[in-house]
Order: structure tokens, then sequence, then C-alpha cells
């Protein structure tokens, strides 16, 4: 009775397969199929789909810390002639308003909070709405 086997996908740098065999590998056989696995090229659009879930990652990441560091990591990473990128230029410029006038004392932080909420739910519908063709080469 043959032992039922299992695939494990692991992506590794091209050369690593290699080092892993003396160590961890039963076969050679084993080690070259890892080997020419990692050494098929990933598609395109598959390396852009993971560059756009790091962006997503990222800026949803800086959201928690500082809105004004989201806002600027995504201007720097979007092509700069797409609405979206419009779209956080005006954010970025009702952010800062809205925090100068919470420095000078004519808003309450109650009221600036409100628009920091907003802020930060149009950047959300701004992540949700992005695709790798509104990012920088």
């Amino acid at each position: 009775m043959e032992k039922p086997t299992k695939e494990i996908v692991i992506e590794l740098r091209v050369h690593l397969a290699e080092e892993l065999y003396h160590e961890f590998f039963a076969s050679k056989e084993e080690a070259v199929h890892l080997y020419l696995e990692s050494s098929i090229p990933k598609s395109r659009s598959n390396i852009q789909n993971v560059a756009l879930n790091e962006v997503k990652h990222e800026a949803k990441k800086l959201m928690t810390q500082s809105l004004s560091e989201a806002i600027e990591y995504l201007k720097n990473m979007l092509v700069t002639t797409s609405n979206e990128y419009d779209d956080l230029i005006s954010l970025s410029s009702k952010f800062n308003r809205a925090s100068e006038f919470l420095q000078k004392g004519l808003i309450d932080f109650q009221t600036a909070e409100q628009e920091f909420v907003r802020i930060g739910n149009a950047i959300l519908q701004i992540l949700k709405g992005l695709s790798s063709e509104h990012l920088r080469k």
C-alpha cells in the first residue's frame, strides 16, 4: 500500500532548495522539484496583486498610528494622475485644516475627532477601490 502524499508549496529564494537539500530532504528528487518550482517566475498580475495587498496592509497599519503618515504613504505609492491620488490630496488638506483648527482652539476635540473619523473612513474607501493600475511602478 502506497503512502498518501501531501503537496506543500513554499516559496523560496531560487538557490535555497539546494541549500536545504543537504539538511532536510530525503531524496534529491524532492529538492530538484522544489528548486524547479521556485525557479518559475510568477505572473505579472500575481506580483502586482501582492504589491497591492502590501500597500493596503501598510496603509491600514499606519492608519492605526497616524492618519497623516497613512496619507503621506499612500500619496507616495499612487500614480499622481489617478483620481485616488487627487482624493488623497483633498483628504490631506482636510486633515491639516482640522488639525490646525484644533491646535488653535477654533474647534473642540470632539468635532476634530469626528472629522478624523470621516477622513479615516474615506481612506478605507479609497483602499477598497484600489487596483494595481493605481500603484506607481
